[in-house]
């Protein structure tokens, strides 16, 4: 995994970090994609929850995700919701083989190269304590 590529988004509000969400966060900033993992079901579940979605347990492990997604879907956005956010950019939600999707946005301009089913490389940029999920065509 690339750590420190280029912001994509300056200006950007920093996320609100919960009990729940906390390791996901902690990860990025170690430069980990880590997602939580029912140890009773041995399923991946994303967005962090307090209890499995597929079975209830509420004892969870966060594990690396190290596999290669490959874009779901994807949106370009050409009005930004604070005026110091260029525009456009690319937001992509990523399929990973453990079965989660996670969103993140797309480095450079390449959404008009993109189609669902394409691989991604993942990386993940940091600026001022902020650490975010990006994807680049792999």
């Amino acid at each position: 995994m690339i750590v420190n590529t280029e912001f994509p988004l300056p200006g950007v509000p920093h996320p609100v970090s919960d009990f729940e969400s906390a390791p996901f966060w902690q990860g990025l900033a170690g430069g980990k994609l880590l997602a939580p993992r029912c140890t009773r079901c041995e399923r991946f579940h994303f967005p962090p929850l307090p209890a499995c979605p597929h079975c209830g347990d509420s004892t969870l492990d966060w594990r690396e995700l190290v596999s290669t997604p490959v874009v779901y879907s994807w949106i370009v956005v050409h009005r930004a919701t604070r005026p110091e956010i260029p525009v456009p950019y690319t937001v992509v939600l990523a399929e990973f083989p453990e079965g989660i999707r996670i969103p993140g946005n797309m480095a450079g301009d390449a959404s008009p190269l993109l189609r669902a089913g394409a691989p991604l490389k993942v990386s993940i940029a940091s600026r001022d304590g902020l650490h975010v999920v990006v994807y680049d065509r792999a």
